[in-house]
């Protein structure tokens, strides 16, 4: 369990040292994770899922991802950047963990578990997207 929570670990560093000087962490995300934002908050402040408070259209991707971030946001956690970030980085921690686990039982190797579960994690649209806000990442699992 100790070697599963240090690749968790290791993983989001890895991600964060990575990225640290694209200015992709905590800003500039893509596009679908502002969308999916703004929806959170007109959601949070006006009980509308839209992108515009005066369209009645759903247009984020993710339902289940916008009610987590609305819900945040309406307890006082208004900076929901920082929040789907963190929710991200801890969805990506979550992978590197199963991963290693779920290699580590059936094969009982940790020499290919921690490798696995780094490749797993590190994947350029798993770690982009994690750092980036998007909505996919705690899905991924």
């Amino acid at each position: 369990m100790k070697h599963a929570f240090l690749i968790g670990t290791l993983s989001v560093i890895l991600v964060v040292l990575i990225y640290r000087t694209t200015g992709q962490i905590y800003h500039n995300f893509y596009d679908d994770a502002g969308i999916t934002m703004r929806v959170a908050q007109n959601f949070a402040e006006h009980g509308v899922l839209s992108f515009n408070v005066s369209e009645r259209i759903d247009s984020s991707t993710s339902f289940l991802f916008t009610v987590i971030l609305a819900g945040a946001y309406k307890i006082g956690f208004t900076d929901i950047e920082l929040v789907s970030g963190i929710l991200n980085l801890l969805s990506l921690f979550a992978i590197a963990f199963f991963v290693y686990l779920c290699v580590f039982k059936i094969t009982g190797k940790i020499w290919l578990a921690y490798p696995l579960a780094l490749i797993d994690s590190l994947h350029g649209i798993v770690s982009g997207w994690a750092i980036t806000g998007m909505d996919a990442v705690p899905f991924y699992l």
